[in-house]
This record gives structure tokens, sequence and C-alpha cells, in this order.
């Protein structure tokens, strides 16, 4: 029993050593992961959980049209949101764009599916394009995700919904801190700053680790919790003025003259 107690400790003392690595060899590329392909499959194998919490809060449907912002190599696209009716990704780093486009390449050919590279902030589509956005582990290390947040409210439909993991839980009042490049926000900033887009919103929290216990362990390491905030926010039907219409009153000049 104390052998795998030290195993695990030991595990989880060196996961944490490789992911401070990973934060302090990258200060100049917020988000990436250097080595390419192998680096891109470990961050895959890393979003696991990740992807299956907001496969769940997204529920994607037939009718579906989603955009997925940072989409990395696109297995989350591929793998769980295969219902929708199309599917789009992007990302600012061409190594994951060829690679998304790779494990895309069947519905790619199909017209049913487009990975491009470019800018969370200046998203390359036109309005009202897609019914659902997603984005995961990404919105932290975006310089401004106001922008970011008026351009998603931007290629939604009027109905659409963009769930997004937004930082980790912190307490209300929490002043903003950044960890392995991440700025992590509290409560009422998040929600201020989602409703000035112009967003109806909620918020849950997940384990960050889903079931996996060691994972969980490692995030309350290194972020002080294991609670991911994630955020649905929908775009509301535009309200249109009303129109008082004066009534027409009946002329009677010259009646009964």
């Amino acid at each position: 029993m104390r052998r795998l107690v030290l195993v695990t400790v030991g595990a989880a003392a060196a996961v944490t050593a490789i992911a401070l690595w990973i934060g302090r060899s990258i200060p100049t590329v917020p988000g990436n992961m250097p080595g390419g392909a192998t680096a891109s499959a470990i961050n895959t194998w890393m979003n696991g959980p990740s992807y299956k919490i907001m496969a769940a809060m997204l529920d994607p449907g037939p009718e579906d049209q989603v955009l997925d912002v940072a989409c990395g190599d696109g297995a989350f696209l591929a793998r769980y949101v295969q219902a929708a009716r199309y599917v789009a990704g992007l990302d600012r780093y061409d190594v994951k764009v060829e690679l998304a486009r790779r494990r895309l390449a069947d519905r790619i050919a199909a017209g049913t599916a487009e990975v491009v590279e470019g800018d969370a902030e200046e998203l390359p589509w036109e309005d009202d394009r897609f019914t659902a956005v997603t984005c995961m582990d990404a919105f932290s290390f975006f310089p401004h995700p106001d922008a970011f947040l008026y351009e998603v409210h931007r290629v939604l439909r009027t109905g659409g919904r963009a769930v997004m993991m937004i930082g980790a839980e912190m307490p209300e009042g929490s002043e903003p801190r950044t960890v392995l490049g991440h700025v992590q926000r509290n409560e009422d900033d998040v929600r201020r700053m989602v409703e000035a887009a112009d967003f109806e919103m909620s918020m849950a929290y997940r384990p960050m680790g889903g079931d996996n216990r060691l994972a969980n362990a490692i995030c309350r390491r290194l972020f002080g919790t294991d609670q991911v905030r994630i955020v649905t926010a929908a775009k509301p039907a535009a309200v249109r003025a009303e129109v008082e219409v004066a009534p027409v009153e009946a002329l009677a000049v010259g009646r009964g003259s």
C-alpha cells in the first residue's frame, strides 16, 4: 500500500513538473505547446476530460453548424460533434491546422467541414454563420477576450449558443492572476465581460480532470481548485422597437351638410 502511495505521489509530481516546464518554456507563445504533432497529441490526451464535458454541455444536433475556436488537431470536432450538419475549426498555428485537416479529411472532402488558420479576435466568417461556438482551454490566453466575445456574438445566429471554458473557479472579489499563462478571473468579472457582449449567460462548474482523481489532484496543486468554469452564452433575439400608430380619425368634413 505504501509503495502504491509513493508511486502515485511520484507520478503526480512528474506530471506537475512537466506542466510547469511547458508553461515556462513557451512564455512568448501563449497557448502553444512545443513539439508539433507530438505535443498536439499530448494536448489532446490531456484535454480528453474537457472534451466530454463540453460535448455534454453543447449537445450538438443534426441541424447544428458548429465552430470550435482554438481547435487544435480537431479531435473534439471529429469525436464529439459528428452529429452536426457542418463543423468548422480555427487555430492560430499552421501545424495544428494541418493536423485538424487530416483528421477531418473525409468531412472536408464531403463539404461538411473546414479548418482555417486565423485569429480568434478576427473570425473569418460572415455574420450569423453558426448555430454554436465552442472554445476550450484557450479563452484565458486571449489578449483581448472582449474582442473575441463580440466576434462570437457576430458569427452566431439569433438563438445560437456559445459554450466556453473560462478559467478555473475563483472566489467572488478575487483579483485576476496568471497561472501557467492562463489569466484567471473571478465570477463577477466574467459575467460582466460576457453580458457586455450582449449575451444571456449561465455558469456551471465541472471537475477539470473528469473522473480522474489524479488529474484533479494535479489541477488543485496548479490552480488551487479542480473546478473549471463553463459559460453557456446565448445570443438573444433582437428587440424590435414598437412603433405606435396614432388612430386614424374619420374625417367628417362636408358630411351631413
